[in-house]
């Protein structure tokens, strides 16, 4: 039998150990940033942060971003009917996030698009497991009197995007060369694609028809 050496394994633990940190620091930067903007109605940047995992990082990091910060929500919030629906919501806006993230890259304001969306049907979730569980009345009228929280949560999202989405994005191509293994194979083969584009102009290069063809899937 073949001696497994120290370093053979110590490159895949490694790689192990970083993706943890990656989730734990922006599953707890979402809490915290929750927490501190709470005086704010339906202001947030949860959504953004958990999208933007999806957007740029492996499957096993952007949904471990999602239910660790679910999880530690649950924890910091209490457990209630609400809490659980965290887990079903934002797991739901991963993979809607997933199928979209190819045309989020052709097109980035694609993002702000989704992302405000996210703010707008939130409480229309919310409105559908409230009528499950007490009556339809209930959940109509929990959706009726919680649609100007709506517009602020989905108008909110869409202007936090917008103003941080170029600077995550700019920050997300400088950093992945250094641990590749962290990022998802259509972000880094986007990337790769269009170097001469993205030199020039990071973002305006996403609204040349130029650069739409399609990219293999992960």
């Amino acid at each position: 039998m073949k001696k497994i050496k120290k370093e053979d394994i110590w490159p895949s633990t490694l790689k192990v150990t970083l993706k943890m940190t990656v989730i734990a620091l922006f599953s707890g930067l979402a809490l915290a940033l929750k927490i501190a903007f709470a005086f704010l109605p339906n202001i947030e940047f949860v959504t953004f942060i958990l999208m933007f995992s999806i957007i740029f990082f492996t499957l096993e990091v952007g949904f471990g971003i999602i239910n660790v910060y679910c999880a530690l929500n649950m924890v910091y919030f209490g457990v209630a009917d609400w809490s659980i629906m965290y887990f079903i919501i934002f797991n739901l806006y991963g993979i809607i996030m997933f199928l979209c993230k190819q045309f989020v890259y052709w097109w980035w304001w694609m993002m702000i698009i989704i992302c405000g969306l996210m703010g707008y049907l939130f409480g229309s979730l919310y409105a559908i497991q409230t009528a499950v569980l007490y009556s339809p009345s209930v959940g109509l009228a929990y959706w009726i009197n919680g649609l100007v929280f709506d517009a602020i949560h989905g108008t909110g999202n869409a202007v936090i995007c917008a103003v941080l989405y170029p600077i995550i994005y700019k920050l997300m191509q400088t950093l992945y060369p250094k641990w590749p293994y962290l990022f998802n194979k259509k972000f880094i083969k986007y990337v790769h694609k269009n170097k001469p584009q993205l030199e020039a102009s990071p973002l305006t290069h996403l609204d040349s028809d130029a650069n739409n063809e399609k990219i293999p899937a992960e």
